[in-house]
């Protein structure tokens, strides 16, 4: 029976109780100690996921906006923000599932939270850059580049580095041209920062969701089902936006302006996400192969993983770009019956 059947419910009384006592825990101990605030916000985090199967949304309401008033009257507003953005993924997603069974159990179900998860993760950190940017001017922001760069250039001619240049410099090496290529490196990254900020929160959000899975699938059996990995195809809108920014940072790559940091921005993005599916591509072919073969490929991508990483990522982010394509053209009887061999391939 539904534990929120019912206006005046005992079972609903103590999960919320049960709620509320773990976020004032969580709440009163980020606010003593603020450098566990990333770390004990993955646990809020996880537990309001897995408390939007138990609460109304009213009280899950309640439960953020408690935790998030406790720290500020411990902490003030100092990272009050930070709090805020880092949970607001993980409170989307319980909004979304709380008082919601008939979603919950439809299919596509996980894929529709993460898709939501990797939505506002995605806008949560920018909004956080964008607001820390705006705190200190485009003044700030040059006098930070221009201090952080006259650190790194002091760093480079101290004493300890000379031994690192002498071993460059054996090998041929154009110590004085690499000098001068690292603060260059360090401007194109200072302009990478959205892209980097992005996919923290992204990856912080995602891992809350992995976790909340973990625990509540112990409780629920069919919690968050989700299909296999090999059959995980990057969506045809993600292949679009990738070509955007292909297209943005070729259109301004003999300018460096914004339309080349934007493109670079979004393929850096899309990054992750397109070798994510590049491996359950591999994931499809590893089906299909005998056993000894299967472990041989694993291997080969293990070794060039290790040793050839620019060159196994692009392979990768290839085959998880193509896959959409391939698997559009594929025609529909056929398609049905390479699912089936697949289903008989063997694990992935």
């Amino acid at each position: 029976m539904d534990a929120r059947s019912g206006l005046f419910n005992t079972e609903m009384e103590k999960d919320m109780l049960i709620l509320g006592i773990l976020t004032a825990v969580i709440a009163v101990l980020m606010a003593v100690w603020p450098e566990m605030c990333i770390s004990l916000s993955l646990f809020w985090g996880i537990i309001l996921l897995i408390g939007s199967y138990y609460v109304r949304r009213y009280e899950l309401i309640l439960a953020m906006v408690a935790g998030l008033l406790l720290f500020f009257f411990g902490q003030g507003v100092s990272q009050l923000l930070l709090l805020a953005l880092l949970n607001a993924p993980a409170f989307v997603m319980a909004w979304l599932g709380c008082e919601n069974d008939d979603a919950r159990s439809a299919a596509g179900w996980y894929a529709k939270l993460r898709r939501w998860c990797v939505i506002t993760a995605m806008l949560a950190g920018l909004l956080y850059l964008g607001i820390g940017a705006a705190g200190i001017g485009p003044e700030g922001y040059d006098a930070f580049t221009a201090e952080m760069e006259s650190e790194i250039m002091a760093g480079l001619d101290d004493a300890s580095m000379q031994q690192f240049w002498d071993a460059y410099a054996e090998r041929g090496v154009d110590t004085a041209a690499l000098q001068e290529m690292i603060p260059q490196v360090f401007r194109v990254m200072m302009h990478l920062l959205p892209a980097v900020f992005a996919l923290m929160f992204t990856a912080f959000s995602l891992f809350v969701l992995v976790i909340a899975r973990m625990f509540l699938r112990v409780r629920f059996q069919n919690a968050l089902d989700k299909p296999p990995f090999f059959r995980e195809i990057m969506p045809l809108a993600l292949s679009g936006i990738l070509m955007v920014g292909l297209i943005l940072a070729l259109l301004g790559g003999e300018q460096e302006n914004l339309a080349f940091y934007g493109g670079l921005n979004i393929l850096l993005l899309m990054l992750p996400f397109t070798v994510y599916y590049g491996l359950a591509g591999f994931s499809r072919i590893r089906r299909k192969v005998s056993a000894g073969t299967r472990v041989l490929i694993t291997v080969v991508l293990i070794a060039a993983l290790l040793f050839l990483t620019p060159l196994a990522l692009a392979v990768l982010a290839g085959m998880g770009i193509l896959a959409p394509l391939f698997h559009r053209l594929a025609q529909p009887d056929n398609h049905d019956r390479i699912i089936e061999e697949e289903d008989k391939g063997g694990s992935a």
